[in-house]
């Protein structure tokens, strides 16, 4: 699979949206979202044959999405589940616990807000400043969030890499000196604990940036940033800090770093 690649309901939105609806890569990307529940199933005569296409057209388009054929697609069926999961891990919540989410979200952004408060964002926008090189590693959820932290740091003048655990490039993560810093961001612990030994890898400083301190991740790390304690996984609020947490965190950190050092502000520190 190519390396930077996130999930298959990804790139196959991504395909869905970038491409005319006569398009032939538009019918297969739309063909296998509406069959998603059940790719494991699919014949690839009845993709042929629904998508006007032939097997080496199949190949080429599942090649294109970062695949390497039909059968490494189909054998991407987890993720419907995975993702139904968590997506309807909070309404389950409303409807069986009489959760709020206004009251749940509030609390998620008072957690982070206290961050800005105590200067725990200044200390990480002024190491990702001195820093010559900087990598988030996280899950594709998360990562699906962090691209605009990723755009607007760039207009920074600073490139940051995003690299998920779907496909995970240890190339990137094996060049990272002590002069680089790579933020882990594992809201559960999961994605991290997963992932140990391409986290250990790296000679860079490290940070992780979580919301379940029980998952025991301290020592694996130079620095550790909770934004809260209750992300565990498949909990009701696990949902809630990937989308609205981590924005609302790099987004706040994104503030920092420009009221540090964006000279067109004029706020130095």
């Amino acid at each position: 699979m190519r390396q930077g690649r996130l999930s298959l309901l990804t790139s196959l939105l991504d395909v869905l949206d970038s491409n005319e609806t006569d398009n032939t890569s538009h019918a297969l990307a739309r063909y296998f979202l509406e069959r998603f529940d059940d790719l494991s199933a699919l014949n690839i005569y009845d993709v042929m044959n629904e998508c006007y296409v032939s097997r080496t057209g199949v190949r080429r388009f599942c090649q294109s999405i970062g695949l390497a054929n039909f059968t490494e697609l189909k054998a991407r069926a987890s993720e419907w589940a995975t993702f139904r999961s968590h997506y309807l891990a909070f309404p389950k919540a409303m409807l069986g616990e009489g959760r709020e989410l206004s009251r749940e979200l509030g609390s998620i952004g008072a957690n982070i807000d206290r961050l800005v408060v105590e200067g725990v964002l200044d200390q990480i926008a002024i190491a990702m400043h001195e820093a010559q090189r900087i990598v988030i590693f996280t899950n594709a959820m998360s990562g699906m969030s962090l691209r605009n932290f990723q755009a607007a740091m760039a207009l920074e003048h600073r490139l940051v890499r995003i690299v998920t655990d779907v496909a995970p490039s240890e190339a990137i993560l094996r060049e990272l000196g002590e002069n680089d810093i790579m933020m882990v961001v594992s809201l559960s612990g999961s994605s991290a604990q997963g992932n140990l030994s391409l986290i250990e890898m790296p000679a860079s400083h490290k940070l992780l940036i979580s919301a379940y301190p029980d998952a025991g991740l301290d020592n694996l790390f130079d620095e550790t940033c909770y934004l809260g304690t209750s992300a565990e996984e498949h909990g009701a609020k696990h949902h809630l800090y990937i989308e609205f947490g981590v924005p609302y965190f790099f987004l706040s950190l994104y503030y920092r770093y420009v009221f540090l050092y964006d000279e067109e502000l004029g706020v130095f520190e």
